[in-house]
């Protein structure tokens, strides 16, 4: 959005039709010279015609297909002639579709052509012409040859799909030649990852200047790549590094700078302009354009002012839009990546399609230290291709320094292992070491929100600190919106809600970062539902332990019934057996005195029969 103090030029963007539907339409003239005056360091390329013509029609379709592989160095535009008669006298547009190119509002020519007339299907072919104007305009010139492109002097990879082996330089170079051969060839991730995985230092904003002239060269579009990137932190602390750099003369002196030197610290103060302003420092933005002194960077500094007085009576919740940064490295265009790009190789290695020699014969390329870092990045990445996360971490331990690139990535590989205590503890060891740090400090805090039960004081002040940095540093990041909607789940389950769908309305379908802010989410879905039903999740939480408490007790007081039934019957039966055993005592005891009576009888028979003996004696004396 085009803004001024006059609310009649307030214009906007609007998307194009399905054809081109990753182009931005220009709806006016003013809107157009905003666009060709507002970008410094890329070429504008400004399609003129009419959106109904079949020649247009293709143009825009290939225009649409190459702007994503160009953004770092150009940007697309769209202009329907039949609405913005302006410059169709001005540029004589009278074919159906013009294309042409500006830069730093300077019209570039193309063999001896005002424009391009005729449409363009190859898509490598136009991204050979935009790229020999970047390079042409940025040496100064107005008018480049599209034939005998200009290209830095390395081996060209083979594209991984012919099977053929990676070519890579005879002779290792140091590490800053590889930069500079990534930085000339505009391979933003790729010499930002080189960098980040070489760097012997601990945190990512402390820089050492170098100070040979050609390294500090490729230091300074470090910083310029790290703002095209949306690393904002790390691109203000090293223009802030560069700027310490520049000789402390006070207004008395009599020293002349040539303008060469004084368009080079305009350019300086502009990125770091830039870099606070993305950020919301708007007090430290006005104080960098006030350094800026020459006419290059006059108008832009006028329209940057007004900006900042825009950006400063509007909400900082509106300005706030969530920002997603790919962590992998694009895998388009490998065949025109030199032998110092990691984005192929790396590639390869994922895909497990890496010859047995691949990675030697890559990091061999460097010198020193670099090179023993180079080889066990990529054997860490050859391992995650073939699945061994085992591995993968134990190459990345035998790494002599710890910076936060090489703690998050061995966070993010215990945690795809299912070690969560491990990533926690890493990403809380990047965090200390480098606060300013962005990648992966949401899972910090996803893995921090799930072991709050645990120990709620310590977790719930390491996410209000995250938070706190990462919106002062990092508002328009995905990490940001992530770790906030955490941060006042409690509070305001609405905002929390809000963010959790900035958030899933930006992210691609292969994010791994879906998997706990899709949590999130369900998590605030059914608070909220809770909430709004009169019912709160902790109470809840209560009623189902109760519930389960008091089945406890209910099955606890069965048990007890159960247990004097079976006391009962087992004391009945005692009895029985008792009744038992004395009914078998009395029956013995009687058949015991029946037999005594028995024995009786036989007495008394005995005596009978004596007394018969004693008759018969008395008979016999008789």
């Amino acid at each position: 959005v085009f803004r001024t103090n006059d609310s009649s030029k307030t214009t906007q963007l609007v998307r194009s039709s399905s054809m081109a539907q990753e182009l931005l339409y220009l709806e006016n003239a003013w809107v157009v010279d905003q666009a060709i005056l507002s970008e410094d360091d890329r070429v504008v390329v400004v399609r003129f015609g009419d959106d109904s013509d079949w020649t247009c029609m293709q143009m825009d379709e290939t225009l649409s297909k190459i702007a994503p592989k160009v953004k770092y160095f150009a940007v697309v535009y769209l202009v329907d002639i039949s609405q913005v008669r302006d410059f169709n006298e001005m540029y004589e547009l009278y074919d159906p579709f013009a294309v042409m190119f500006f830069f730093r509002n300077k019209h570039i020519m193309v063999d001896n052509n005002n424009k391009i007339t005729w449409a363009i299907t190859d898509e490598q072919e136009l991204i050979d012409i935009i790229e020999t104007v970047y390079r042409g305009a940025r040496k100064g010139r107005l008018e480049v040859k599209s034939t005998g492109i200009e290209r830095t002097p390395c081996r060209i990879l083979t594209p991984p799909s012919t099977g053929a082996p990676m070519e890579m330089l005879r002779r290792p170079i140091p590490l800053w030649k590889h930069l500079k051969i990534l930085t000339d060839n505009l391979y933003v991730e790729d010499a930002l990852l080189l960098y980040e995985i070489t760097n012997q230092s601990t945190s990512s904003t402390r820089w050492t200047v170098p100070e040979n002239p050609e390294e500090f060269e490729v230091f300074h579009r470090l910083g310029v790549f790290n703002f095209k990137a949306k690393r904002y932190a790390q691109a203000n602390a090293i223009f802030k590094t560069i700027i310490q750099t520049f000789p402390n003369r006070s207004e008395e002196d009599d020293v002349v700078e040539t303008p060469r030197e004084i368009e080079y610290k305009d350019f300086t103060y502009m990125c770091l302009y830039r870099t606070l302003q993305k950020t919301n420092k708007l007090r430290e933005a006005y104080e960098a354009l006030t350094h800026v002194r020459g006419q290059t960077f006059h108008y832009q500094k006028q329209n940057a002012i007004m900006l900042l007085d825009w950006q400063n009576n509007e909400e900082p919740l509106r300005l706030a839009v969530p920002e997603h940064c790919d962590d992998e490295l694009p895998d388009e265009n490998n065949h025109r990546k030199c032998d110092s790009s990691l984005g192929p190789v790396m590639s390869v290695l994922l895909k497990g399609k890496g010859d047995a020699m691949l990675v030697k014969r890559f990091s061999d390329q460097f010198l020193g230290t670099e090179r023993s870092d180079v080889f066990l990045w990529l054997k860490s990445i050859e391992a995650v291709g073939k699945r061994n996360i085992d591995e993968a971490i134990a190459c990345l331990k035998k790494i002599p320094h710890k910076n936060p690139r090489v703690l998050t990535a061995m966070a993010h590989l215990h945690w795809k292992a299912g070690e969560e205590d491990e990533a926690r503890r890493l990403l809380r060891t990047a965090h200390a070491n480098d606060p300013l740090w962005i990648d992966l400090m949401d899972l910090l805090a996803c893995l921090s929100f799930q072991e709050r039960f645990r120990n709620s004081a310590q977790y719930e002040s390491l996410i209000e600190e995250l938070a706190n940095t990462l919106n002062t540093e990092w508002p328009h990041r995905v990490e940001t919106y992530v770790v906030n909607g955490l941060h006042i789940h409690s509070t305001d389950l609405d905002m929390a809600l809000e963010y959790t769908v900035r958030v899933l309305d930006c992210l691609p379908h292969d994010s791994d970062k879906l998997v706990y802010v899709s949590v999130l989410h369900s998590y605030c879905s059914r608070q909220k539902y809770l909430k709004d039903n009169g019912l709160d999740f902790m109470r809840e939480r209560s009623l189902r332990n109760g519930t389960v408490q008091q089945d406890s007790s209910e099955a606890d007081d069965e048990e007890v019934d159960e247990e004097a039934d079976d006391e009962e019957v087992d004391e009945e039966a005692d009895d029985e057996e008792v009744d038992e055993e004395a009914d078998d005592e009395e029956v013995v005891e009687g058949e015991a005195d029946d037999e005594e009576v028995v024995e009786g009888e036989a007495d008394d028979e005995e005596v009978v029969e004596g007394e018969a003996d004693d008759e018969e004696v008395e008979e016999g004396d008789e």
